[in-house]
């Protein structure tokens, strides 16, 4: 193994092979489903006004996406009232897809904010992207960074069996 590929391995860069492409199928089904992804817009409806750069709601679940270039998307997350749990999408809550507009994303899932709009648990739950740990990991470094998420946030991997079993904390 080179010294460049050991390097690689202990600090984990995140590197452009690590970015998550959305899948034709997972494109098809959002057109199937009515959804424009370049367009914003569900069954011709314009969707921009949900989705923002900052969660501004407290208390409150939200679906994200963090883009190639290192901005962040949020949307609420419309729930049956249990908090995070994931596959809980009801009513109008955007997808992953249409939050990033199709394009590929450092990061996606689900998290919830506190009493001060801070985010206290993330995890990467998105069935259209299936982000891994490392794109949790990168998510987590950039949300510190711009101050989004707090010492105590619960950062949760998640497994895409179909019911999001907890892999681990990270």
């Amino acid at each position: 193994m080179s010294k460049r590929e050991t390097n690689r391995n202990n600090d984990e860069e995140f590197s452009q092979e690590d970015l998550r492409i959305l899948s034709e199928e997972s494109r098809e089904r959002d057109e199937r489903n009515g959804y424009d992804l370049e367009n914003c817009t569900y069954r011709g409806k314009d969707q921009t006004h949900q989705i923002v750069e900052e969660p501004y709601k407290k208390h409150y679940p939200w679906s994200y996406v963090k883009l190639e270039d290192g901005s962040f998307r949020f949307s609420p997350r419309l729930t049956s009232r249990q908090p995070n749990l994931p596959n809980q999408r009801i009513g109008m809550t955007l997808p992953h897809s249409m939050l990033a507009r199709g394009k590929p994303v450092i990061g996606a899932g689900e998290c919830e904010t506190d009493e001060n709009g801070k985010v206290i648990s993330i995890d990467n739950f998105s069935g259209h992207y299936k982000p891994g740990e490392k794109n949790l990991k990168e998510t987590k470094k950039n949300m510190e960074s711009k101050g989004l998420s707090t010492p105590l946030t619960q950062w949760i991997l998640r497994r895409f069996d179909g019911k999001g079993n907890v892999i681990k904390e990270l």
